[in-house]
């Protein structure tokens, strides 16, 4: 029974009353005047979409990001040991990409890297408007490990 009556339901067209034809709606080019109507609204104006939804950048805005400078990468250096030579301070750095062994003080370059300043726990870089430190990881302890090198009879290439 049950089944039967699921089958006439599914069967049977619902209606949906169509909205232009009822009788609220006046068709185009007639005028609803009936008692207790109310007035016609006015036809649609799109032109009330039509704003402004974003403001694309200003010439100078396109100017400014034109003139920045990508960001230069980190320095490909690590910081080996500090040198003190003659009340001066050097930096061993290892240059990883290039697998080579730079001894520089303050005032060198290496590649666009500039040394700033060197001391006893770290060394100062610059690179171009951007400045790096290198430090000794772990920091020197309290007691300094000085170690002399004399001069050998024998020399090694």
């Amino acid at each position: 029974m049950a089944a039967g009556v699921a089958l006439v339901w599914a069967l049977v067209p619902i209606r949906i009353p169509d909205a232009a034809n009822s009788e609220g709606f006046a068709r185009e080019g007639e005028s609803a005047l009936t008692p207790g109507a109310a007035a016609p609204e006015p036809p649609f104006d799109a032109s009330v979409f039509r704003v402004r939804l974003w403001n694309a950048p200003t010439q100078s805005d396109k100017a400014l990001a034109a003139n920045r400078e990508p960001p230069a990468p980190p320095p490909n250096l690590e910081l080996i040991a500090i040198i003190t030579e003659s009340q001066r301070y050097l930096a061993a750095l290892y240059e990883i990409g290039a697998d080579r062994l730079h001894i520089a003080a303050a005032g060198d370059r290496i590649g666009r890297l500039e040394i700033l300043q060197v001391d006893s726990g770290g060394v100062d870089l610059r690179d171009g408007s951007r400045a790096f430190r290198l430090s000794i990881t772990p920091p020197p302890s309290g007691s300094e490990t000085h170690l002399t090198l004399g001069a050998s009879e024998e020399v090694h290439p």
